[in-house]
C-alpha cells in the first residue's frame, strides 16, 4: 500500500496493493464487525418482541434490522472483493482470479493462498 494512501481508498478503491499483514487485519475486522452486527441485530429483535407490545413491532423491528444488515452485508461484501483484488495484484497474479471468490470452497483455498503468498514486486 503506498503511504499516500488513505483508508477510504485501502477499502473502497481496487486499485493499488496491499500485503499479506493488511489483507489479513482488514478480513479480521471484517469478521467481527459482522458477527457484532449479527449478535445487535438479533439482540434487538429480542428485545422489542420482549416489551410485551404487539406483534407487529417485533415485525418493524426485524424488518428494520433485517435491512440494516443487508445493507451492511453487502458493504462489507464489497470492500471483501476489492481488498481480494487487491491482495492478488500484490501477489503477482491477475486481479481476474477475484472470480474465484465466488466459487464455494474454492474460495476458502484462495483465502489461505493469500494469507501465505509472498509480494511480488
Amino acid at each position: 500500500m503506498d503511504k499516500k494512501q488513505n483508508w477510504m481508498q485501502l477499502i473502497f478503491s481496487p486499485e493499488g496493493r496491499i500485503d499479506r499483514m493488511q489483507f489479513f487485519l482488514i478480513n479480521l475486522w471484517l469478521l467481527v464487525f459482522g458477527i457484532l452486527l449479527m449478535f445487535l441485530a438479533g439482540g434487538g429483535i429480542i428485545l422489542s418482541a420482549n416489551k410485551g407490545g404487539m406483534a407487529s413491532s417485533t415485525v418493524m423491528a426485524g424488518g428494520v434490522m433485517g435491512l440494516v444488515m443487508l445493507v451492511f452485508s453487502l458493504l462489507m461484501f464489497y470492500i471483501s472483493v476489492v481488498i481480494t483484488i487487491k491482495r492478488l495484484r500484490d501477489a503477482g497474479l491477475s486481479p481476474w482470479f477475484v472470480v474465484l471468490y465466488f466459487v464455494p470452497f474454492v474460495n476458502l483455498l484462495l483465502f489461505i493462498y493469500l494469507l501465505i503468498a509472498p509480494s511480488k514486486q
